[in-house]
């Protein structure tokens, strides 16, 4: 989020997200017409307090970004809460996602318990997870460790930056 605040970044019709492993090199240049305006965050911050600090953030702002250490089962995810289990393999990496919301798994028996869970949009492409969507049970993979949220400067908008850090 730093180089957002002090560069910024370009919109998507200018640079279109490419679903692959490696980058595309040389950049293909800005789509016509040419929109390279620059779109910055006048705040960016951390959030601390856990799930509760996340829910009041989305409720009140909307999606925030979380950073979360990613399994090899990850990868295959179709559907569901995403639990992690003893055949989830590897840790294969860290990951970050847009965070939009959460919710209750109510359990199928008596003996099922309630899953709380995360709902978020991954970056794979509408063919991974529930159309690039995914649920994730709270407090798996540290999810809730690492989240950040930022405040975009509007049209007009004169942007002066500043950065929440503890």
């Amino acid at each position: 989020f730093e180089y957002v605040q002090k560069k910024g970044v370009v919109s998507s019709m200018c640079m279109p997200y490419n679903v692959t492993k490696s980058l595309l090199c040389p950049l293909p240049p800005c789509q016509k017409p040419l929109d390279d305006r620059k779109f910055k965050a006048k705040e960016t911050k951390q959030l601390y307090g856990g799930a509760l600090a996340m829910q009041a953030e989305i409720f009140m702002h909307g999606p925030v970004a979380a950073t979360f250490t990613v399994y090899e089962d990850f990868f295959n995810y179709g559907s569901g809460v995403y639990q992690l289990s003893n055949t989830s393999g590897k840790r294969a990496g860290l990951h970050a996602v847009k965070v939009v919301g959460w919710g209750v798994l109510n359990g199928t028996t008596e003996d099922a318990p309630e899953i709380p869970y995360w709902s978020a949009q991954n970056s794979w492409g509408e063919g991974w997870g529930m159309h690039g969507s995914f649920m994730i049970a709270q407090g798996q993979c540290g999810f809730e460790q690492s989240v950040f949220t930022a405040t975009p400067c509007l049209d007009g908008e004169i942007c002066v930056t500043s950065s929440s850090r503890p």
